[in-house]
């Protein structure tokens, strides 16, 4: 039974390390992230312990169409462009060629971005560089 209780110990114990780490880690990129927009620049670096850290902000978006909207704008045009899904591919090339009016798109489209964060690594400790 001590086994048991110890390991349940441990367990929660550090569950909560991680939880309080989690927020920490959470508070300090988003620190990061607006250092990195003030400053203008997408990679951070600093001499850290010995060592020169890198962190570079990444973000990506997402396009969302509105299909039962753009369908409705688009009328048969709509077969081709769309398999299952909009077909991004086949939309660019339609609005290139003139098939397909790029502001009836632009209507029912939706740009996601993800939230962003940061790509951390360690560059070169700083005796290698200096030698």
């Amino acid at each position: 039974m001590d086994e048991i209780q110890d390991a349940l110990r441990v367990l929660q114990q550090a569950k909560a390390a991680k939880a309080k780490a989690e927020v920490l880690i959470e508070a300090t990129q988003s620190l990061l992230v607006k250092c990195a927009e003030r400053e203008q620049v997408k990679t951070l670096i600093a001499d850290v312990d010995g060592q020169r850290i890198s962190a570079t902000v990444v973000a990506s978006e997402r396009l969302a169409y509105d299909e039962k909207a753009l369908k409705k704008a688009l009328g048969d045009k709509w077969k081709t462009i769309r398999v299952e899904k909009v077909d991004a591919a086949k939309l660019k090339t339609a609005i290139t060629e003139g098939k397909v009016d790029a502001s009836a798109v632009a209507e029912h489209i939706t740009i996601s971005k993800s939230k962003p964060y940061l790509r951390l690594s360690v560059v070169a400790s700083i005796q290698q560089q200096d030698s």
